[in-house]
């Protein structure tokens, strides 16, 4: 059985499966090299046949998730909205609070959305590769946010309790889900009013970063402040902005009559004097004291402390990390790159279901061991790229350059690794990565002026041996790490050999866990370098210059080469230097 996975929206992304087992996932950016491109993956899915030397025709199931438009950028841009949104605002404005905060009127809304919403560039792209539209079916946008976290644990015998956080998917915000004697249940939802995620993307503009992009960046900002400094912040964030519901404590509660620009307005009445940085930690608080109360509230509820999330708050590794520390919780799960972009496996993931049903079928699904999903490019589509770029380039084959790269690391150089197929996702995780010393301070200088061009406080991220992760790492309750999905406290040993993929003023860590069965040449390259150091780690940051998407092909590999102050680049077991 053969089914199509497909997110359109903010970070457009097709997905691949056959009989339960994900095959390729592709985001549009990493082909038409727009950053977080939001629209329908054309490109991703004609990919996605390439790749797998598939026919559309072949083709049992097509899952689109969201049944509406989705939440862009121009939603945040002057007086922009969908017809959604704007229709919101209307019902919004001529309805009582005590009214628009429960659930009842969405539902209705959402049909009037989708009956106005045309979905015929959706048909007709697919139509016009042969696909007919009885194989189309549209997907809600959280059910597809719960149903990625079925890919490991489906089938399991202890029940599941699922959540779903993100700013706005079809007129919701959260979901409190469970799997109990194999059936999926909702039990509660957050509307789009009361949204959590809504309101840290409005934060996010205030301080002049980008929404729906750059709330990394507040989290990053936050942890340089105090305690002392974000108090009161917090406190006003959640006496006059969001709280838990105290009448349903699975709900949060929009306490602001704000939303969308409204929200800036009433920071500028709260906060117009406040530091940004407390600002910034102010907000992170009440992200992390909101998410923790409430997955709280829903163990103590359903009973069920084995927890999996889903959606875009949910990349926030700083509230993550609160929940791996939380004793209530026996076992913790957060999907990998869990924003929209995931979204088209869970819509993969339930087509599948739908196509067990259909055909009697047990429904049973494959563990995702990596994410190493997208295209592989071919040793001779490797040295066309070369060709290219010779008149700019020295390149030279080295036949052990696993230990080659190592050495380089060793003596403080900085290596753009380029290997294998691409991750998924937005962590880059060794196959499209820059590498460089976790100890040698002056490495992060070089690769944030020179290479990256990101803002001075924000961290870098580290890869560490399976084996040392004691050594480094504080991890009580052993959740599994392997996509840069928590932050952890740190080990004294951490803050000698790892200082430079750290945050540099709390020192918690974001890590790839990596164990050898899931990457082996890059399991090699950072074995070899623990070899020559003691070390077992690497910093590990995303291969792209700020502001573009992770490299693809050869040829995107070589163009920020040749743009940055890279002077070390690999790709494949070619070495490569500047002219």
């Amino acid at each position: 059985m053969k089914i199509l996975g497909i997110h359109r929206g903010h970070t457009a992304t097709a997905a691949y499966m056959e009989d339960g087992k994900i095959i390729s996932v592709i985001s549009e950016e990493r082909l038409n090299r727009i950053k977080e491109w939001q629209g329908f993956p054309e490109m991703a899915v004609k990919k996605i046949f390439k790749m797998n030397a598939i026919s559309p025709k072949e083709i049992d199931l097509i899952v689109i998730g969201g049944k509406i438009k989705p939440t862009t950028h121009s939603d945040y841009i002057g007086k922009k909205f969908s017809v959604y949104m704007g229709g919101f605002n209307i019902f919004r404005i001529i309805t009582p609070k005590i009214i628009i905060k429960n659930n009842w009127w969405v539902e209705p809304i959402i049909k009037v959305a989708d009956l106005i919403r045309n979905k015929s560039v959706d048909y007709k792209f697919l139509e016009n590769l042969g696909i007919s539209r009885d194989k189309i079916i549209f997907l809600d946008h959280h059910t597809a946010h719960a149903y990625t976290t079925l890919l490991n644990f489906w089938g399991q015998k202890n029940n599941m309790l699922i959540l779903t956080l993100d700013g706005v998917g079809d007129g919701y915000s959260a979901t409190v889900n469970k799997i109990e004697n194999g059936k999926f249940i909702t039990i509660d939802k957050t509307n789009l009013y009361n949204s959590l995620g809504l309101l840290y993307s409005r934060v996010t503009q205030y301080l002049n970063l980008k929404p729906l992009s750059h709330e990394y960046k507040v989290m990053g900002l936050a942890a340089y402040t105090k305690e002392e400094d974000v108090n009161s912040v917090f406190e006003r964030f959640n006496k006059d902005f969001m709280r838990i519901d105290p009448k349903n404590n699975l709900r949060m509660e929009n306490l602001s009559k704000a939303v969308n620009h409204e929200y800036l307005k009433k920071f500028d009445k709260y906060f117009k004097n406040v530091r940004f940085d407390n600002f910034a930690g102010g907000a992170q608080k009440l992200v992390e004291e909101l998410i923790l109360q409430w997955v709280k509230n829903a163990v103590k509820q359903t009973g069920i402390n084995e927890v999996f999330c889903s959606g875009g708050v949910f990349m926030n590794v700083k509230a993550n990390m609160r929940l791996s520390y939380a004793p209530e919780i026996k076992k913790l799960f957060v999907f990998p790159s869990c924003a929209d972009e995931s979204n088209a496996i869970g819509a993969c993931n339930y087509g599948y279901k739908i196509l067990c049903e259909k055909n009697d079928k047990e429904f049973s699904l494959a563990k995702l061991n990596n994410l190493y999903l997208g295209p592989e490019y071919s040793g001779r589509e490797i040295k066309i790229a070369l060709e290219k770029y010779k008149s700019k380039i020295n390149f030279k084959n080295i036949e052990k350059i696993n230990e080659f790269i190592a050495s380089k690391l060793a003596e403080g150089e900085i290596v753009a690794r380029y290997s294998g197929r691409m991750e998924f996702g937005a962590r880059a995780l060794g196959n499209r990565s820059i590498l460089a010393h976790p100890s040698k301070r002056e490495v992060i200088r070089i690769i944030n002026d020179a290479i990256k061009q990101r803002d001075f406080w924000m961290p870098f991220a580290a890869t560490i041996l399976k084996e040392r992760e004691k050594d480094y790492l504080i991890n009580p309750h052993k959740v599994i790490s392997p996509f840069m999905t928590y932050s952890f406290h740190t080990t004294d040993l951490a803050r000698k050999d790892l200082i430079n993929g750290m945050h540099n003023y709390d020192l918690t860590c974001r890590p790839q866990v990596l164990e050898k069965q899931d990457n082996p040449d890059y399991y090699e390259v950072i074995k070899n370098f623990e070899k020559k150091t003691g070390i077992g780690g690497v910093l590990n940051t995303s291969f792209n210059i700020h502001g573009e998407p992770i490299v693809c092909t050869p040829e995107d590999a070589l163009d920020v080469f040749i743009r940055s102050g890279l002077k070390h680049l690999v790709i494949g077991k070619y070495y490569i230097t500047k002219k």
